[in-house]
């Protein structure tokens, strides 16, 4: 897992411890050429993780006493980082299509890999607000099993990312690797 995912489920499992999709009518997709397609998308993933890292850091220096502290911080958390995914497919949306043969195939990966960002990140959100704080061994239960819906959600991106980065497409292969912030993505 990458430093930035692996930071927010970090910030979650520090947490714990203290406390003992598209709308219709979208924009239709494009065809772009290879290389601004690929330096879009990265731009806009890294911004996405820069804004995950923001909130995650956030949450860590708030540092909870309470399991009732802890789920604030926790919700919160894991609310900014629903909305910057969501945030995140509706830019991809935009972005379209590379105009190569395999183009779809490629961005389709990519924008599934988050939508299913967006639906784990969803799922963590309703559990940990039903999460019961009057007895710190349950919300520590409830928030462990949070966590490892997020590490898991987050490892299957990176894994989609990094096989969109790596399919048979000479021309998205060579845009993804002349990319600074395209190589700092799948790293």
């Amino acid at each position: 897992m990458s430093r930035p995912l692996r930071a927010l489920a970090v910030v979650v499992a520090l947490c714990v411890p203290l406390t003992l999709a598209v709308p219709a009518g979208a924009t239709t997709a494009v065809k772009a050429k290879p290389a601004p397609w690929a330096k879009s998308v990265c731009s806009k993933v890294g911004g996405w993780r820069s804004s995950i890292e923001k909130a995650s850091e956030k949450a860590a220096s708030a540092a909870p006493s309470t399991a009732k502290a802890a789920k604030k911080t926790l919700v919160k958390l894991i609310g900014r980082s629903l909305k910057a995914t969501k945030k995140l497919s509706k830019d991809l949306k935009k972005i379209g299509t590379p105009g190569v043969n395999g183009g779809k195939q490629v961005s389709s990966i990519i924008r599934q890999g988050f939508k299913q960002v967006q639906s784990t990140l969803g799922q963590a959100l309703k559990e940990l607000k039903a999460a019961d704080t009057g007895d710190a061994a349950t919300f520590l239960t409830a928030a462990r099993l949070t966590e490892d819906s997020l590490e898991a959600g987050l490892e299957h991106v990176e894994q989609a990312l990094r096989a969109a980065t790596l399919i048979d497409v000479p021309e998205l292969v060579e845009a993804f690797g002349a990319q600074s912030g395209c190589t700092d993505v799948t790293a």
